[in-house]
């Protein structure tokens, strides 16, 4: 994560500095790699995490630890910034940037905090626990260090990024009621503007320094159209907002198109990671936001007009290829009960069956039973796109099971 490990970590160094960090370390791995171990490591760092919450002594291994867990197993984020207060890693960040190693160090392992806790936030809803200090305004200065290396300018793009999505949860809140703010377009243009000069400043740098270049700039990508499809999804706030057919949803507000936009370059990117690898490397939160995208591709196809032939087909192209690449996920991995999901929404029901079936019987976008559960309670919540009569008027068949898994 960001190389926070030396170079010359191995197994047996970890262990004798943090055996706790070996611990987040394995657990990960094995939740990555799809071992029949992880159960047995997840149990243990549970009950490791479950030990700090009672100490009274911590250290920077205990937080990377928890940096880990967060970022791929769930929300620690509470006991993260705890132990970052207790271990006043904010202390140093006024004097960017540093000369002195213990300093470069200790404002590192905050950023990395920072990133832990934005992370959760808008999976699970809540405004951001980390203060976001006024040098913080101006995160490059940190790479003036004499000890800063080429790893860091990945770790301040994702500051600089999700300082910007701080600003659009402070503007308009997590009240997914609240119709007055798809009124705000201007508001939301300017951050989606944004959005686009922090991808203009970053990405040809990060093509120009990544050791796994194209990779990286997939997952630079991904996280770019994942900011943006949250930012859009504001639009489509209020009980009845954005009731009635798209046409008539993209009359009475022009960045209607762009949540789809987004939505469709979510799931491009995602199935270009696919063909490396490394979907179930990514971290928990773009399991949210890939469903979350498949959600609007879907309500999208249900609710296209009938005419409108070639964008019905592009989505479902896109969901079925997506769903073919979910497929490589383990079972145990969130991915893969969304995999089934989409198989199901992108089933072509025969002319030969029932045709009171809900789903097109000519090749448009049939029934679909999610499992979203793994997806529950996030502030992408699934009414985002209107509660009642949503925007794409999906059927009581569809909607309901994603409901009902928000507990």
């Amino acid at each position: 994560m960001h190389y926070e490990l030396a170079k010359d970590s191995s197994f047996q160094k970890v262990q004798s500095r943090s055996p706790f960090l070996l611990t987040a370390i394995c657990t990960v791995a094995a939740f990555c790699s799809g071992s029949e171990d992880y159960q047995a490591c997840s149990q243990l760092f549970q009950n490791e995490v479950s030990r700090k919450l009672f100490a009274t002594q911590y250290d920077f291994n205990d937080v990377r630890a928890l940096c880990i867990g967060a970022i791929w197993l769930g929300d620690l984020s509470a006991t993260l910034n705890g132990l970052g207060t207790q271990l006043d890693l904010h202390r140093c960040i006024t004097k960017m940037p540093h000369g002195k190693k213990a300093c470069y160090e200790r404002t590192r392992l905050y950023f990395l905090v920072f990133l832990c806790d934005h992370h959760c936030s808008l999976v699970h809803g809540r405004p951001p626990m980390t203060r976001e200090w006024k040098s913080l305004k101006d995160p490059r200065a940190f790479l003036q260090s004499p000890h800063a290396r080429a790893a860091d300018l990945g770790l301040i793009t994702q500051v600089e990024l999700w300082a910007i999505s701080r600003c659009v949860f402070e503007q308009f809140g997590a009240d997914v009621e609240n119709e007055t703010v798809a009124s705000r377009i201007e508001d939301i243009q300017r951050l989606s503007q944004s959005y686009d000069q922090w991808q203009h400043a970053w990405r040809s740098t990060l093509a120009i320094t990544s050791e796994q270049r194209e990779h990286s700039l997939l997952v630079f990508d991904l996280y770019y159209h994942s900011a943006k499809l949250h930012l859009y999804s504001h639009i489509f706030r209020g009980p009845n907002h954005g009731a009635g057919p798209l046409d008539e949803v993209y009359a009475t507000n022009p960045l209607a198109g762009c949540i789809l936009d987004s939505a469709v370059a979510v799931v491009q990117c995602t199935i270009r990671e696919g063909g490396f690898g490394m979907l179930q490397r990514l971290p928990a939160y773009f399991d949210t936001v890939i469903a979350f995208a498949s959600v609007c591709l879907i309500r999208a196809g249900l609710r296209a007009q009938e005419s409108d032939v070639k964008k019905r087909t592009q989505y479902q192209e896109l969901l079925a290829n997506l769903a073919t690449v979910l497929q490589t996920a383990t079972d145990s991995h969130p991915l893969s009960g969304l995999a089934k999901g989409l198989e199901a929404a992108t089933y072509t029901r025969p002319a030969s069956e029932d045709q009171h079936m809900i789903g097109q019987t000519d090749g448009g976008i049939g029934t679909i039973d999610f499992d979203f559960d793994a997806f529950a309670g996030d502030t992408f919540d699934w009414t985002l796109l209107g509660s009642g009569v949503d925007f794409a008027y999906c059927p009581d068949e569809i909607v309901t099971p994603i409901l009902n898994a928000q507990g």
